[in-house]
Parts: structure tokens; sequence; C-alpha cells
């Protein structure tokens, strides 16, 4: 994906900011990519989220998601049928077999 900006995709679009324990991101599929790949990805307080933070974040997160634009992929809606792609197919495999803690990391 070198060469391509992201500006984030229709999660982003469609549902705005996401947050959990971790923090905030920008999206809500950011942090469940970053929760299945060991966290550290979240702004820790709304103050830092900056545009240029935020944009840090679809660098990081979109590519995993799938649904950012140049994708290819239809627009978010209730007729999509879900697609899971091999990079997903891993992370999920590796959280059913570590199975981690709904709790916050120490």
């Amino acid at each position: 994906m070198a060469g391509h900006r992201f500006g984030g995709g229709n999660v982003s679009w469609h549902c705005g900011l996401g947050f959990n324990f971790a923090g905030f991101y920008c999206c809500a599929v950011a942090g469940a990519i970053d929760r299945l790949r060991g966290g550290q990805g979240a702004i820790a307080r709304l103050e830092q989220e900056t545009e240029a933070a935020v944009c840090e974040l679809y660098q990081r997160f979109c590519a995993l998601c799938g649904y950012y634009p140049g994708a290819g992929l239809a627009p978010i809606t209730g007729a999509n049928k879900t697609l899971t792609s091999a990079t997903w197919r891993q992370m999920l495999a590796r959280a059913s077999q570590a199975s981690p803690e709904a709790s916050p990391p120490q």
C-alpha cells in the first residue's frame, strides 16, 4: 500500500470516531483491529485527537479493514455480505486461541 494516502473509509464516514477502554480511534473498527493486534494504537486522551493524529490512525488501520476509498468495496449497507480477508482470518484465529481478557491492559 506504499504511496496510498488513506483518508478514512465508509466506517469512519458513517459512524464517526471509535472509542474503547484503550482510548480513541478513527473509527470503531480500528479499535477492534488494534485489540486483535495487541493494542497500543489508541489516542489516549480526547484533547490529543487532532487531524494529524487521526490521519496517522488511517494510515495504520484502514488497509486492515478494507472499507477505505480505492478498496473497490461497495458502500456499507444492510445488504452487504460478510467478507473475511486472510489477514482477518489470521487475527481471529489467534484471538480465539489466546482469548484475551476484556479488561484494560496494565
